[in-house]
């Protein structure tokens, strides 16, 4: 994997995060991660999540329902 920032093929294992490894790019000093994290829940829950609200449902339950955080859920 390439560096972000600058592009360059030059770089050094820099420990981990997360149980993700981490890079460091040998030519600009910039710290990166090699997997993306994606929060982004599935088109389906969020139909899911907007339905039940439309319903009447509040944030925590639906939250609860769909196992996902209500501040997710709100937002």
């Amino acid at each position: 994997m390439d560096c972000p920032k600058c592009g360059s093929s030059h770089k050094s294992k820099d420990g981990a995060v997360s149980g993700r490894q981490r890079y460091l790019c040998r030519q600009c000093g910039y710290h990166y991660t090699a997997v993306q994290k994606s929060d982004v829940k599935p088109a389906e829950v969020r139909r899911m999540a907007l339905e039940m609200y439309l319903e009447g449902l509040g944030f925590r339950a639906i939250g609860h329902l769909l196992k996902i955080g209500y501040g997710t859920v709100y937002r």
